[in-house]
């Protein structure tokens, strides 16, 4: 998995679990997306863990 592939995983992730399973909507998934793109892969890998998220 490459860092945008990563990112967007994420950022996809993080929003289902805020919301029970349900993306909030396309647009903060896209402004989630783009903050995480920006990040190194380590930052990437180091968010999905202190959150839990291992299947992306």
């Amino acid at each position: 998995m490459n860092q945008m592939e990563l990112a967007k995983a994420l950022a996809r992730a993080l929003l289902e679990n805020e919301k029970r399973g349900k993306a909030k909507s396309f647009s903060s998934l896209n402004s989630l997306r783009s903050y995480f793109s920006a990040m190194s892969m380590e930052d990437l890998l180091g968010i999905a863990t202190q959150n839990g998220i291992t299947n992306f």
